[in-house]
């Protein structure tokens, strides 16, 4: 088996990276989210709001609300219609 790979001691060594993607998304509590899984949120741990999110790729996650609207905004009517247009 292969050694793991070992990773820098300190963030500041990463590259800065601005991600942006258009994802769907629907306001989702944590414990709401592990049930779709069949998993139970853990004893003694906090429920908490987010979102439940699904990527361009179909990967499934699930974001703390703090995050998740930190990093994205709501598209607009138009923002839609644009991406729905036929060239």
């Amino acid at each position: 088996m292969d050694a793991p790979i070992k990773l820098p001691e300190t963030v500041e060594t990463y590259e800065l990276y601005v991600s942006s993607k258009i994802v769907r998304a629907l306001p989702m509590m944590e414990s709401d989210f592990l049930a779709t899984k069949s998993i139970l949120l853990g004893i003694g741990k906090q429920d908490r709001e987010g979102f439940h999110v699904i990527y361009p790729d179909e990967y499934v996650s699930w974001s703390p609300k703090e995050a998740f609207e930190t990093a994205n905004r709501r598209m607009t009517a138009s923002e839609i219609a644009m991406l729905e247009a036929k060239p």
